[in-house]
């Protein structure tokens, strides 16, 4: 056959209605939009899942270096891609505070940036203690929320250690995720 007497035949079919176009259009058009909208709530879901994951401050990178890097983490926060950075050092020896006779918390030496960063990293959790820019800014001890609760301690407010007052920043919301 050629291909003209072909296409003539063709056009013939579906013209009366043999070879039933609608019918084959309609499902084509309902398998073709049915792919379409799969894909698109998978994307969505993944889009979501990227965004709760970056929200719950998965997205941290820890680099160990004991002769410290304090002043190199905090330099990190001014280039293009990085939200926050600081550094922290935990401290061979724990805090003594009289108001737990029965447990020293350990504690750690943090640099402002790194303060900033957990303060602000659980983003949607609320705590009544929470660190304020302000009390940041002028430095002191930065308290998981549940021990600030325990302790009621909230930002400018002065906690008795063992080496003497010290000011409380505020507190930052513990992830439930167990870090």
């Amino acid at each position: 056959m050629r291909p003209r007497e072909i296409l003539s035949e063709a056009f013939r079919n579906v013209w009366t209605g043999v070879s039933r176009p609608l019918i084959l259009a309609l499902a084509f058009a309902l398998l073709v939009g049915g792919m379409m909208i799969l894909d698109l709530r998978t994307l969505v879901g993944v889009n979501r899942q990227i965004k709760q994951w970056r929200d719950s401050g998965a997205s941290i990178n820890l680099v160990y270096a004991p002769a410290g890097i304090g002043a190199a983490c905090e330099a990190l926060a001014g280039t293009a891609g990085i939200t926050a950075s600081g550094a922290s050092r935990l401290r061979e020896t724990n805090l003594s505070l009289p108001a737990l006779p029965l447990g020293a918390p350990s504690y750690a030496e943090v640099t402002p940036g790194f303060a900033r960063l957990i303060a602000t990293a659980a983003g949607g959790s609320q705590t009544p203690y929470a660190a304020t820019p302000e009390y940041l800014a002028r430095g002191g001890l930065l308290l998981a929320d549940s021990l600030a609760a325990t302790l009621h301690r909230g930002p400018g407010t002065a906690l008795a250690t063992g080496e003497g007052e010290a000011l409380v920043a505020g507190a930052y919301a513990t992830p439930d995720d167990g870090r």
